[in-house]
């Protein structure tokens, strides 16, 4: 299929093997949603859309944002996928350089380490960014 050393080979298995996850996962935060909260909102006169839009999509981000930041990390900590289909030296992953870091340096751990910190940051600051998302569907089923 012509798929080996194309960045698209690793996000179509990354895709195929997340996608069952994601969805029961949304499944079951969108099953939440009662039922009352759409039908007031059908009384109060809004549409299809409006209800998708304005009501359904803001009660399921807290699901969205746990599907995102679950197949982020473990894309961004995957180590085999990319060492089988990234075979030349500049596409290969963060996690593929660190692993291959740790026998080139040995003994500088320092490097290492900073190696490390650095693969880190991304999966940091997705989280912060999506924390309060999370925060709120912890939060939503306690309250009633």
């Amino acid at each position: 299929m012509s798929l080996l050393n194309l960045s698209w080979s690793v996000i179509l298995s990354y895709w195929a093997i997340g996608i069952p996850s994601a969805v029961l996962l949304m499944r079951n935060t969108y099953i939440g949603i009662s039922n009352e909260v759409i039908e007031s909102a059908k009384i109060d006169g809004a549409g299809f859309f409006t209800i998708i839009g304005k009501i359904i999509m803001p009660m399921g981000m807290s699901g969205t944002a746990i599907v995102i930041i679950f197949q982020f990390i473990s894309a961004w900590n995957d180590y085999l996928t990319p060492l089988l289909y990234l075979t030349s030296q500049s596409k290969q992953t963060i996690i593929v350089v660190l692993a291959q870091m740790v026998d080139k340096y040995m003994n500088m751990p320092t490097r290492q380490f900073a190696g490390l910190f650095v693969s880190v940051i991304p999966a940091i600051v997705l989280y912060l960014c999506l924390q309060k998302y999370m925060v709120k569907g912890a939060m939503s089923g306690s309250i009633k």
